[in-house]
């Protein structure tokens, strides 16, 4: 898909906005364009290929699809291992393989100026910034009920996590704490569509159960917590301290999708 010409000041002031939601994220100036990272190392970072261009700098232009901005605007991320692989070969127009050194070659470049079919999906690059944090944290839990598992972003609205069953002091409410990291995807996919109580809706799914029910706001661990049902621990015979395989859907963001 042909791409026009666009302002590549806007395109960063997306990125810094979902960056900006990560704590201890900061931004440095980088050799060809803004870099974003916590505690020294790169989760991301942005790239104005036109001004590459304009500069004298050739790209690669074979079928490999392994190139820089190549003209272009574009993001690199990092991500986990045999993403970036996937995501080329799926969407060749819209991803390729960033140049990289060092021992880490899972990084996957996004461009943001394509059109049409090809056009950016802020959603879709806000998750992919959240993959980068967890690629680049190792997988942060959340502290007290810790997550007991790696955490997964599937695609914009939907994530996978294991948690640990815990009860509420002194009540018989169970629930499962959703991953930090993961909880800040949410934020940034639905940042105005919280409901009573600070509450999201999810469709959610655990073993062969599923269920509609919200996500709640946790002060203490700045997460969501995720009431997990009698009738579900029962089916999937779980209680407290056993873990929890658990899939969350945003409602929100996947009815907007239709």
């Amino acid at each position: 898909m042909p791409h026009v010409p666009h302002h590549a000041d806007d395109h960063l002031a997306h990125v810094r906005r979902i960056t900006g939601a990560l704590d201890g994220c900061i931004e440095r100036a980088g050799d060809t364009g803004p870099v974003f990272e916590i505690a020294n190392t790169a989760l991301c970072s942005f790239h104005d290929g036109r001004a590459e261009h304009d500069g004298g700098t050739e790209h690669d232009s074979s079928g490999d699809h392994d190139s820089s901005a190549g003209g272009r605007i574009a993001l690199w991320c990092a991500a986990p291992p045999g993403v970036p692989g996937e995501m080329v070969d799926a969407e060749p127009s819209r991803f390729f393989h960033p140049p990289t050194t060092g021992a880490s070659s899972a990084w996957l470049g996004v461009y943001l100026d394509g059109t049409g079919e090809d056009a950016v999906d802020w959603d879709e690059i806000a998750a992919m910034i959240a993959d980068a944090h967890m690629t680049v944290t190792g997988s942060t839990t959340a502290s007290g009920h810790a997550a007991a598992g790696h955490e997964v972003a599937d695609s914009p609205g939907t994530f996978r996590f294991t948690a640990r069953l815990w009860i509420h002091d002194g009540g018989s409410w169970y629930f499962a704490t959703v991953p930090p990291v993961i909880a800040t995807a949410i934020d940034l996919l639905q940042a105005e569509e919280r409901r009573g109580f600070g509450s999201r809706r999810v469709h959610v799914t655990i073993g062969a159960t599923s269920w509609d029910t919200s996500i709640f706001p946790d002060a203490a661990t700045k997460t969501y917590v995720l009431p997990v049902k009698k009738a579900v621990r029962t089916a999937e015979r779980l209680d407290e301290g056993d873990d929890a395989h658990v899939t969350i859907e945003l409602v929100d963001v996947t009815d907007a999708r239709g």
